[in-house]
């Protein structure tokens, strides 16, 4: 085979598979309007869906965007007590990372809050 053929071929292979993902998301984005709001995040919308259905997985997922305030592909409202209600789902099917994330929501550490590193009587 044409070894420029192939590199053209390739490189066109390349380019369309780093367009698709992004021309995928806006097309998402456009066919489904914020549902809830505060949400232009179809990713959120969705895994909200899931854990309204009992989705533990999905409840952690979107748990933690709800407490960060970030989705990968759209602005979320940033909302402690519906991240709450997701995480508590998680928690109950044993997830750690949703256990921390509540105990850092009861004791009124945000996600922007500063955590202090203090070492143990050892040392480092």
């Amino acid at each position: 085979m044409n070894l420029k053929l192939l590199m053209t071929t390739s490189a066109v292979v390349f380019i369309c598979g780093l367009a698709a993902p992004a021309f995928t998301q806006t097309l998402v984005a456009r066919a489904n309007p914020a549902a809830a709001p505060g949400v232009t995040s179809p990713t959120l919308l969705n895994l909200e869906r899931l854990a309204a259905a009992g989705d533990h997985w999905a409840a952690e997922f979107a748990g933690r965007m709800r407490y960060a305030g970030k989705a990968p592909d759209g602005p979320v409202t940033r909302d402690l007590d519906l991240a709450q209600r997701h995480l508590e789902l998680a928690a109950k099917h044993g997830s750690p990372g949703a256990i921390m994330l509540l105990e850092r929501i009861r004791t009124g550490l945000g996600a922007n809050a500063e955590t202090e590193y203090v070492p143990g009587p050892g040392g480092c």
